[in-house]
Formats: C-alpha cells, structure tokens, sequence
C-alpha cells in the first residue's frame, strides 16, 4: 500500500485537498439548513460517521485524472431526551433534509434514527457505535456527545457483530447474482464490483473480531491482518485480495473489466465467503472446528445460535415472528428469537444455491414447500431488509 495521508481533520485518506475543501462545503451547509430547528426537534449534535466521519472516505479517481466522492454521508442524530412521538418528528424532519441533499450532491445522505442521550450511556456493544465513538466529526452541536457511550474495548468486539456484518454481505452477493443473471448495465456491473469489494473487507474484518484483535480504522486493520499473514492460513491465502478492496474502499478507479471477468470474480467470492463465514460462526458458537460442515451443522441444530432470554425481548421476538413469518412449520425455537437468526441459518444455502436444503430453507423462512429458490431468496432478501 502507498503512504497514506492521515490527519484528524481529513475526510480521506487519498483525496486532494480540493475534494476534502468539497465534502467540508457539504458538512457546512447541512448543519446550517439544521441548526435553525435543533431547539425545536430538540437536536444535540449531529456526527458524520462512516468512512468520511473517521476520515478513510472514498475519493474516486475518474479517467481524466478528476475526483468526486464514492461513499455515502452517514450522519448519526443525538437528541435530548425527547419523547417518542417526538423522535418520530425529528425523524421525518431529517428525513426531508436527507431528500433535499441527496438530490443537490449527488450521493446518498443518510440520517440514522435519533437517540437520546440517555440511551447513549446503556447502549451495548456494537459495532456501528462503537466505531462511531472512535471515528466521527460532529458537525454541529455537543462534541463531547459520544463519550456518553460505555467504554468497551474495541479489540474484543462481540462475534455476534462479525456474524451480523457477514449476513449483510452475503446478502449483498445474493443482489449481486441477482443482477448479474439478468443482462446488467454499467451501473449493475458497479453495484456487483462495490459488493466484492465489501464481502472481502468484511472477511478481512472477521478474522479480527474472532481473534479478539479488531481496530475502528481500516488502514490499522489491514496493518494487523498483515501480521496474521504467517500464522492464520485462512488470512494468508487471501491477503492479496483483502488489501486489494480495502484499495478500492479508499480510491475507487474506473472499471477495467467486463461483465464475464466481473462474474467470474463474484463466484469465486461467493464459493470463498463460505469459509469465512464458517471461520466468525465458529468463534460465535464455540465449535469444536471451524470446518463449514461441522460449523454449518451446529448452526442448524442450535437455529441459529444464542439469543437473548429477556422476557421482554423474547415477547417481542414471538410477535415479530408471528408478524413477519406466520404460524407455518412452526417451530418454538426459532419464535423465540429474532427474525434475523433465521437469515443466518438460510444464507449459506441461497447464497450457495444448495436446491437440497431447499425445503429446509423453506421451512425456516415460513414458504411453502413447494416454493421455487427464487421465491426462497425474495423471502430472504424482505426479511434482510426488515433486520439488518
């Protein structure tokens, strides 16, 4: 990897300084459309997080030598401990400004759902926060916002964060056979190459979590995986790969391959994703072996691993069942828990593609059994999108 600049006022780790002057353009004018109203939505601070917030943006590199921006703007609300129904009208406020800035910039301008403070300070261990406290700039109002967070040692972040980031991706791949199936334009053939890219960091990252090892920063992360080289065989054989989309993820160039060259490469990601998987599933489950069979197996068998056995959340998860899955085949262990460890014991068969397992997916998914893969897959891909 080339030098890479880093500062903590960057927003990129490669971009010239005239696009770090844009996106600070961009920063400057979203907290000046917001701050008139935080007294009224009883706004705290708004931070950008994701890639630009903890300054490893992408800076796209065109043809003609130019730049613009790759990533998304992740903005994260805090607010005041208002009341529910008044998150709900801080929500469709930042929801307008969402609209109004995704379609001046041209990127998508995300809003995540505001949280009180108070649910700061008892928030649990996960990722999407906790990298958030570690990398950010708050853009408007309390900077010291984000040390209401618990402070949990990165290092050790909980295996059921590197299974859920696995289940996101993976669902990604299924999008991206999808579209890959069905006469893709170049805007298809992007959305494919972006996913690669992604389920490879994200192999990368769960060779860290289950060595107890993770880092909120991406260049460190790939520091560490490069001193795993020798001793973990599973990093060793696909260094070479994991560098190359953390490469893309900072400076994303134009495309150089065609669509037989892009498929290829997504079914050799998809037939490797398996091990990885396999390799974050074992640390969750304390398998005896981190083998996909054996590990595969337990998953089945336990439906879909550990959940939490709080009266209320369990109440809560019999609901959502109920709700989004029906009464059909049913089975008390998997109502017991959330939704989502359904999609965690279906996604090796449908990103696979196993027609074997096709009426236990089925099963677990809530379809009949005579339902078609595709079918199986369109079930799969609305609960995602309910539960990621």
């Amino acid at each position: 990897m080339r030098n890479l600049r880093r500062n903590d006022l960057a927003y990129t780790v490669y971009g010239s300084n005239d696009l770090e002057c844009l996106i600070n353009e961009h920063m400057k004018l979203i907290a000046a459309r917001i701050e008139p109203y935080c007294e009224q939505y009883g706004i705290s601070a708004v931070i950008l997080g994701g890639g630009y917030g903890r300054g490893e943006g992408g800076a796209t590199r065109l043809e003609d030598g130019s730049e613009k921006l790759h990533n998304d703007y992740d903005f994260f609300v805090t607010s005041n401990n208002i009341s529910f129904f008044a998150k709900r009208r801080l929500k469709r406020f930042l929801d307008e400004i969402s609209r109004e800035f995704t379609s001046d910039i041209g990127i998508d301008v995300d809003f995540s759902p505001p949280k009180n403070k108070k649910e700061l300070k008892r928030m649990d261990f996960n990722m999407m926060w906790q990298e958030l406290k570690h990398g950010n700039k708050v853009i408007l109002g309390d900077e010291d916002v984000l040390k209401l967070l618990p402070d949990y040692d990165i290092k050790h972040m909980p295996a059921i964060e590197g299974v859920k980031l696995m289940l996101n991706r993976g669902a990604g791949l299924i999008l991206s056979k999808e579209k890959m199936a069905d006469s893709p334009d170049a805007e298809d053939l992007e959305f494919v190459r972006r996913n690669i890219y992604k389920a490879w960091n994200a192999c990368g990252d769960i060779c860290l979590i289950s060595a107890d090892n993770y880092h909120w920063s991406y260049v460190e992360r790939l520091k560490k995986l490069e001193q795993y080289r020798e001793h973990d065989s599973l990093v060793g054989r696909f260094f070479s790969e994991i560098k190359e989309a953390l490469e893309y993820k900072l400076q994303p160039g134009p495309m150089t391959v065609g669509a037989e060259e892009l498929s290829n490469k997504l079914e050799y990601t998809v037939a490797v994703f398996e091990e990885f998987n396999a390799r974050i599933l074992w640390s969750w489950l304390n398998c005896a072996s981190d083998d996909p069979a054996t590990v595969y197996a337990e998953l089945e068998r336990s439906c879909g691993g550990p959940d939490t056995t709080l009266p209320k959340a369990v109440l809560k998860n019999i609901i959502l069942n109920i709700l989004y899955i029906g009464l059909v085949h049913f089975n008390i262990k998997f109502y017991l828990k959330n939704p989502r460890h359904r999609l965690f014991c279906c996604l090796p068969q449908l990103l696979l593609d196993k027609t074997p397992k096709q009426v236990y997916t089925n099963n677990t998914l809530g379809i009949a059994n005579g339902e078609s893969l595709k079918n199986a897959k369109n079930k799969f891909i609305q609960l995602w999108k309910r539960f990621n």
